[in-house]
Formats: C-alpha cells, structure tokens, sequence
C-alpha cells in the first residue's frame, strides 16, 4: 500500500477557511526551557488521516492528544490548522524515520529529548511556524525541498 500523498501549490480554498479551530488548551506544565505547554486534541477527523499514513489503526496507541509549546496556527498556504499528524507526515517524507517506526516508538512510549524539528503542513507541505531550535534544519519553505537537502546532508557509507 502506498503512502497518502502531500498536495504542492495548494490555495486555500472556501472549505479550509472554514475549518474549525482544532480543541486546544493551555496546561499548568513548562519545558525545560520556561515555555507554556499546550495540550493539543487529536479529532476523529485527524485519527483517519493518521490511519491512512500509519496504514494501521492509530486507535490501538490510546492517544488523544500530544503537548506543544504553543498553540495550533493555521497553515500560510492552505489554512489547515497545525495537529500532530504534521509532525508524522514531515518525518516520514524527510525519510527521518518510517511510519512502522514512528508508530512503535508511540506504542512504546519512547519519545525524544529533542524533538525541535522544522514541521511541514500535512495538506500542502508549506513550512509551518514550528521550526527547529536555531534554524539548524535550514527553514527550506516546502516538505520536498527540505526532504531533498536532508538527502545531501547525510553522510555516504
């Protein structure tokens, strides 16, 4: 079965603009860093997706939600609002890590002390406003191109 795929030169369209702003809250917790931690919903709606980029059941993680240091925006190019799958969908189509990975280090509840990473959206792959501490990931404006300079950044066996 193949991936889903990443729309490019998305406009926004009337539906988009309408879209609701995704359930959010802002929590009593602080990273290491002092920055106000949100508690973000995953909806039905983004369960689906995250079911079509795991090609599995992301109901058998019991996650309802992940923590952000921020609240959700809407996307520049296409006005879907920021959610978790965007962080999947980014590390899957920088070749970071495989969906079967990403889903058994949620399963596993293995997650990183880093995870500062530039975030692509999952509708269109415009760089959203979650960026990696100190532009050390370059800010490449789309999903394809920073997929592409990861690609010559890595070293040759």
């Amino acid at each position: 079965m193949d991936l889903p795929k990443v729309s490019s030169n998305v406009g926004i369209s009337s539906i988009q603009r309408t879209l609701p702003m995704p359930m959010f809250r802002r929590t009593d917790k602080v990273d290491n860093e002092g920055h106000v931690v949100y508690a973000w919903d995953i909806s039905k709606d983004e369960r689906g997706r995250l079911n079509r980029w795991f090609m599995r059941d992301f109901g058998e993680l019991n996650i309802g939600g992940t923590y952000v240091t921020c609240p959700p925006r809407p996307c520049a190019t296409c006005g879907k609002w920021t959610e978790f799958i965007d962080w999947v969908v980014t590390a899957i189509l920088r070749n970071v890590h495989t969906h079967e990975f990403i889903f058994n280090a949620l399963k596993n509840r293995t997650f990183p002390k880093e995870n500062l990473h530039d975030v692509f959206c999952s509708a269109c792959g415009t760089l959203t406003h979650l960026r990696s501490r100190n532009n050390t990931e370059g800010g490449a404006t789309d999903v394809q191109t920073a997929a592409i300079a990861q690609c010559h950044q890595r070293p040759v066996p």
